[in-house]
């Protein structure tokens, strides 16, 4: 894995940066990023974290790694399913190996509150909405079930139903 994270990291030179971390002596950063096991491949945007969980060859990472930054430049930030476009989950645990150190210097990443907000509130305008469809379906059959059997219900006309309410005021 090493010489093809050496590889990527010349084939992406001046694009993309890349850089690898030793998680057995960056003990904070390897948590702050939660990372587990060796080789853990993210990318960073902004303050958004997403793991890859493609190919390992030098070549297919790199193809990625554009694909994903085009992607991010088209549409000005993270579009949706974006996070299923390069997540994975590992199929084994496996011990973490230590791996040099070069160019990684990250400030801790800030998780997307605002999108779990904005999530949450959608959540519940569309409850807050589906509970006053119940109400006004209730209302409905309240309303007609409450109507005498065999009575038909005619609309009155607009002059007549003015005329009715002239003469109680």
């Amino acid at each position: 894995m090493e010489k093809d994270w050496e590889q990527t990291a010349t084939l992406l030179k001046g694009e993309i940066k890349v850089g690898n971390l030793d998680a057995t002596t960056e003990l904070e950063t390897a948590s702050q990023f939660r990372i587990r096991g060796y080789p853990t491949v993210l990318l960073i945007y902004k303050s958004s974290v997403f793991m890859y969980g493609g190919s390992r060859q030098a070549s297919d990472m790199a193809e990625k790694a554009r694909k994903a930054k085009s992607v991010l430049l088209e549409n000005g930030g993270i579009p949706d399913g974006f996070s299923s476009y390069l997540k994975y989950e590992p199929k084994e645990n496996k011990s973490v190996q230590p791996i040099s150190k070069t160019n990684l210097r990250v400030k801790r990443p800030n998780l997307p509150v605002k999108a779990a907000l904005s999530t949450l509130q959608i959540l519940l305008m569309s409850l807050f909405l589906l509970f006053l469809i119940c109400v006004a379906l209730f209302l409905r059959y309240v309303s007609i079930s409450s109507r005498e059997e065999g009575e038909d219900f005619e609309e009155p006309e607009a002059e007549s139903f003015l005329s009715y309410h002239e003469h109680k005021l």
